[in-house]
């Protein structure tokens, strides 16, 4: 389990759950939140993002940039459903992501 205070993400089912219920996460989102997850208070990069979420490169879309941030949108409405801040994931413009560290 993946704590995202007060909620918490089982990889294994893929499923986000909290004090407003669940949301099942598609494997792209999944495949986000495990990288954030592994650096957790790091920031890692768009590249870095994009590498570990398209892989191989071939499956990369035309605009990868927009795709992951399509991703993110999805995964933080998916996080504020179930009762979790939508701001654990937080954006450095241009540069990358990080999952906040935990209090």
């Amino acid at each position: 389990m993946i704590a995202l205070p007060p909620a918490a993400y089982d990889p294994d089912r893929r499923l986000l759950v909290g004090p407003k219920g669940f949301a099942r996460v598609t494997r792209r989102e999944h495949d986000l939140l495990t990288q954030l997850a592994l650096r957790r208070g790091r920031l890692v990069t768009l590249d870095a993002l994009i590498s570990a979420v398209w892989s191989p490169p071939e499956d990369e879309p035309e605009r990868p940039i927009n795709a992951m941030r399509v991703h993110l949108h999805r995964l933080r409405a998916k996080l504020k459903a179930v009762g979790a801040s939508a701001d654990l994931i937080q954006n450095i413009w241009g540069v990358g992501c990080l999952l906040a560290p935990l209090p």
